[in-house]
């Protein structure tokens, strides 16, 4: 309500469209925001002021609705607006890379931290610094991801779903004891009640596959698909890899956990686009 007054006494003003589109997107009122942004724009005299609502329009449409091929140009015009900007060069990343054009992911988060170096050194810095650690191991550069992965751990302890990609980096470059004696480690930090905690314990090899396929059931139908798709993820590159000495990679296997993790259908999941992503690597060999 006072939004809408400051617009009737400031109608030039491009602030109070923009809160108000936040405001909405919020309330799930994405029609709303949308309209609001839209205001927002028309009434912007810079650049400077051009560049928020367009990354907020390509958040709205990317992140909140899941349309991604209209939201990505937003994050790009915003990036025209103002090249100064860390975060538009983020979510431009997570677009590509979802696309499968790693380099150019690379090179987007690569300008992340070139733009905003002060950004670099916080928490948020880190998040870019795994993403890229992430993206080499997509294409299965895993000398190169460690090489992030031990960046990023300079500064704080993995989180777990990182600490698990960090674990198959290792054992990818040979590192099989390290990557079973660090993932082990991770796992003494668990609750039992965690979703993460069978996916962690098998990785260290102190419950089954049948174990971990057991307690991925839940009796909400949204969780239940959501936790299998990331189960089957991790067993694939489990196979796909041969995770643990002694353990034979095979193929044929980590193809049946990849195409049944797509069988969730939880296509906005990282591991469901990861997964037909190895599919698609594996189909290039």
């Amino acid at each position: 309500t006072w939004m809408e007054k400051a617009i009737d006494v400031e109608p030039e003003m491009f602030l109070s469209p923009f809160f108000l589109g936040v405001i909405s997107l919020y309330r799930g009122q994405h029609d709303e925001a949308i309209d609001w942004y839209e205001k927002a724009i028309a009434r912007a005299r810079s650049n400077y002021e051009l560049a928020p609502v367009y990354s907020a329009m390509g958040s709205l449409l990317y992140f909140a609705m899941g349309n991604f091929d209209e939201g990505a140009p937003w994050f790009r015009k915003s990036i025209e607006a103002n090249p100064e900007n860390f975060l538009p060069y983020l979510h431009l990343a997570a677009y590509e890379r979802k696309r499968g054009n790693f380099d150019e992911a690379i090179a987007l988060y690569n300008k992340s931290l070139e733009v905003d170096v002060e950004n670099a050194k916080r928490r948020n810095g880190n998040f870019t610094i795994v993403q890229m650690a992430k993206t080499y191991a997509d294409l299965h550069k895993y000398d190169d991801a460690l090489t992030w992965y031990e960046r990023a751990l300079e500064r704080e302890p993995l989180v777990l779903y990182n600490a698990l990609d960090y674990s198959i980096s290792l054992h990818s470059v040979g590192e099989s004891d390290r990557a079973s004696e660090y993932i082990a480690g991770r796992s003494e930090e668990l609750a039992n009640d965690d979703w993460i905690a069978p996916l962690v314990q098998f990785y260290a090899g102190e419950i089954t596959e049948d174990s971990l396929l057991a307690r991925t059931a839940a009796e909400d139908p949204d969780t239940d698909k959501k936790q299998k798709c990331e189960a089957y993820y991790y067993l694939g590159m489990w196979y796909l890899v041969g995770f643990h000495s002694g353990v034979v990679a095979d193929e044929a296997k980590a193809i049946e956990y990849f195409e049944k993790c797509l069988g969730t259908n939880v296509v906005r999941y990282v591991e469901y686009i990861r997964a037909g992503q190895e599919l698609k690597l594996l189909e290039a060999r």
